[in-house]
């Protein structure tokens, strides 16, 4: 428009050089697909100017001087602009290879927390394999009236060492990401009342008391009972340890209503024992080397495990610790109904949750002579 109304390139050069300015700007908003048509724009107009412009006739010619004060502020303008752009060009260039270095030094450090996470596993399992190894020797030169506590500690031992290789198994999914999803659908009310329920012999060998509450009498929905099971496992293994003698722990179940189309299902573990670390608590959210290598410094990796465990299942965990209060743990999990269905006695019957079950991922000791049987052939099958 310019350069036809204005008597060609020659008057109007200053006022057409706009153009450039404004498709240079248009980078600042880092929207491609702006610049891109300001810019095929501007190349139509030139184009139809040079097959048009010859039989337009000038209406305002530019003074030649005002023409040149465009030109030469539109032509500073731009230079400055364009140096902007290459100093931004530089500093994010910069930027970059610092956050290059910064993620190699990360990950040289959890590298390092990897090996020293896993030195002191294997470091535990050597010591309990040298005790029953010990243990052993003594029970063989002892007399059958006195080497049954020995053999129950040789058979508390091994079970340790399960723990041990089940936690490494745990590690390992968690790190490779192959931790297997399989959900199904039944009453989540007495399934977790019956894992909860497992827990009473050990808790009360501590003096420290379930006690199991609900706020409906079945809710079935999603979710993958063999996670539960380790989820409970680490959270209320953790809770007992915590937990003086007299002390209680309340495991609760409710449902809850996100929103109207939305159900969720809160499982809340509290208990009145000392307060959970402020670094620890904090590690429950992290997923990371360094995070477990921390809690496993912490006696405590069940914590940053089951953490990893929930959000793997989409839930979400809270952690709430004072002082003469105890530590509360809320689980939220979405209450979806889209796997198969499969009736209470029938899951139960399938994972033969027992004592024996959760005791072979270190939860609670043998107590019957039937039991250490079975944990023996247990042990061993486990073990080969």
């Amino acid at each position: 428009y310019f350069m036809i109304n204005l008597g060609g390139v020659l008057h109007s050069a200053g006022l057409v050089f706009i153009g450039p300015v404004i498709i240079i700007l248009s980078l600042t908003f880092q929207r491609k697909d702006w610049t891109f048509w300001l810019m095929a724009v501007f190349i139509t107009t030139l184009i139809l100017t040079a097959i048009f412009g010859g039989k337009a006739t000038a209406t305002m010619p530019l003074p030649e001087g005002y023409n040149l004060l465009f030109f030469t502020l539109n032509a500073v303008f731009l230079g400055i602009y364009i140096l902007v752009l290459i100093n931004n060009l530089f500093a994010r260039y910069h930027e970059t290879i610092d956050a290059q270095s910064k993620k190699e030094d990360e990950v040289r450090f959890l590298l390092r927390s990897k090996t020293k996470l896993y030195s002191d596993i294997s470091d535990k399992f050597n010591d309990q394999l040298a005790g029953i190894i010990n243990l052993s020797r003594e029970a063989v030169n002892l007399p059958e009236s006195q080497s049954h506590d020995v053999l129950l500690t040789i058979q508390q031992e091994s079970l340790n060492m399960v723990k041990t290789l089940n936690t490494i198994k745990d590690l390992s999914e968690l790190e490779s990401g192959t931790v297997k999803i399989r959900k199904i659908q039944s009453d989540f009310i007495k399934f977790s009342q019956k894992v909860t329920d497992e827990f009473n012999q050990q808790a009360k060998n501590s003096g420290v008391t379930i006690l199991y509450k609900a706020g409906i009498n079945q809710f079935n929905f999603d979710f993958d009972p063999k996670q539960v099971i380790r989820i409970f496992s680490y959270l209320l293994a953790d809770s007992i340890r915590r937990t003086p003698s007299g002390g209680q722990i309340t495991v609760a179940i409710n449902k809850e209503q996100e929103n109207t189309w939305k159900d969720l299902v809160e499982i809340s573990i509290s208990n009145t024992g000392s307060v959970l670390e402020k670094k620890l608590s904090e590690l429950i959210f992290t997923s990371d080397y360094e995070g477990i290598a921390q809690a496993k410094a912490m006696t405590a990796p069940g914590i940053m495990m089951a953490g990893e465990l929930i959000r793997k299942l989409d839930g979400k965990i809270y952690v709430r610790s004072k002082d003469k209060k105890g530590t509360k743990f809320s689980i939220l999990f979405p209450a979806h109904n889209a796997s198969r269905f499969i009736s209470i006695k029938t899951l139960l019957d399938e994972l033969e949750i027992s004592p024996l079950h959760l005791q072979l991922n270190g939860k609670q000791p043998v107590n019957s002579e039937d039991d250490r049987l079975s944990a023996e052939k247990v042990l061993i099958t486990r073990m080969n």
